[in-house]
């Protein structure tokens, strides 16, 4: 989604909707996050405000991999989900903003976690990609590059097999009520697919700009 879009969002209700049409995701603004218009981002309060997308039966992840692009901005120290798919938490795969300053991707076992600890502060925008393999039980590859540099190369034990997960933004799966997040997310951009270092980039430079850089 882009918030600035107003074929995404029209700037006030609760309905959001993906821009590809051919995906025909629709979600719902869930407890009233506050909008803005100069970014397109949601303000979440770490309470129990998040975006939800269901039962996505055209999202395939296990056959093909997939990517995640999405900018984010913590107001706070805090245990915060920015992003989760899942239809089981044995398949749940999340991005988290922790407390200690960690952040990590995964799911919550901490066998299957990517912790990275350096360079994150809240009250920055940060841009996060986060690429995944198609699932090999001898370990399947993941990169998350954070504004456009490379800080994980490494494998996980996640097997993401299912054809209708659900996604939620700002909150760990949709029927969840823990580990809200707390502050802004921008622009989310998802891919049935992986993509290359240098696809990264372009969506960087076409991106950077809108969030001071």
């Amino acid at each position: 989604y882009d918030g600035k879009d107003a074929g995404c969002y029209s700037g006030s209700g609760t309905s959001i909707q993906c821009l590809d049409a051919g995906l025909d995701l629709s979600g719902v603004v869930r407890n009233g996050p506050t909008y803005t218009s100069s970014d397109g981002s949601f303000n979440f309060d770490g309470s129990n405000d998040y975006l939800d997308f269901q039962n996505n039966a055209t999202i395939d992840v296990d056959t093909e991999g997939f990517t995640l692009s999405l900018w984010f901005k913590s107001d706070t120290s805090h245990n915060g989900v920015v992003w989760s798919i899942d239809s089981t938490p044995e398949r749940m795969f999340q991005v988290k903003k922790k407390s200690n300053g960690t952040f990590l991707t995964g799911t919550s076992s901490s066998s299957n976690q990517n912790k990275f600890t350096s360079g994150w502060s809240n009250g920055v925008w940060y841009h996060c990609v986060v690429t995944m393999s198609t699932y090999n039980s001898k370990g399947t590859p993941v990169k998350v590059y954070r504004n456009n540099s490379t800080i994980v190369n490494s494998t996980t034990s996640i097997n993401m097999a299912n054809a209708s997960p659900d996604i939620a933004i700002g909150r760990q799966r949709s029927a969840a009520t823990s580990n809200s997040f707390n502050g802004k997310i921008g622009p989310c951009i998802f891919w049935n697919t992986v993509l290359s270092s240098s696809e990264v980039t372009t969506v960087w430079n076409l991106q950077k700009a809108n969030f001071g850089y």
